[in-house]
């Protein structure tokens, strides 16, 4: 069963979750988001984090999504996770460029119970739908149940001219750890 995509992108600025994630609606899921280690300019300065304006908007409104976070803690929220809506999500990936150096993010379909995903058993047994993982700044695997998104984003990967694009299959799965470091 096909349950990922595996590539490796150039180590500099780009947008590449807008343009791995084009055609698919982004706003349908709520996103954790687990570490957050991407860098983007902004007025001339370069900043990390770049959910971050998305999050501290979340823990302003209340908890809405009961994040895992300290309610008072303002900064980056590596290795905390922390929902954000579908939209915000959205909205954060369309900058004009950005630069990975680690990244976990997790997509649910709904806001019912979360938890600590560190295996595919985890994934598997989870609500999560989907896993975005970027090790290193260039290496990605994004891990989905739906085949029908499987192939959008591998067809993305392939029209972005991606580097070592491959499919993943759940033995693969098995043997591999779905956290980003």
């Amino acid at each position: 069963m096909l349950i990922g995509v595996a590539f490796e992108v150039e180590n500099k600025y780009s947008n590449y979750l807008k343009r791995i994630f084009a055609s698919i609606d982004m706003s349908a899921y709520y996103w954790e988001i687990v570490s957050d280690q991407i860098l983007y300019e902004e007025n001339g300065k370069t900043e990390q984090g770049l959910f971050n304006a998305c999050i501290n908007e979340e823990v302003e409104k209340s908890s809405q999504f009961e994040p895992n976070i300290d309610k008072h803690t303002k900064e980056s929220v590596y290795n905390k996770g922390v929902f954000i809506d579908g939209k915000s999500f959205a909205n954060a990936i369309e900058r004009d460029s950005y630069y990975f150096i680690f990244s976990d993010l997790k997509a649910y379909s709904n806001k019912k119970k979360w938890g600590n995903i560190e295996t595919y058993e985890d994934f598997i047994d989870s609500y999560c739908e989907m896993i975005f993982l970027c090790v290193d700044s260039m290496f990605i695997e994004i891990y989905c149940k739906d085949e029908r998104i499987l192939q959008i984003i591998y067809d993305n990967c392939k029209k972005n001219n991606f580097n070592s694009i491959k499919y993943l299959v759940d033995s693969e799965a098995k043997q591999k750890s779905l956290i980003a470091f």
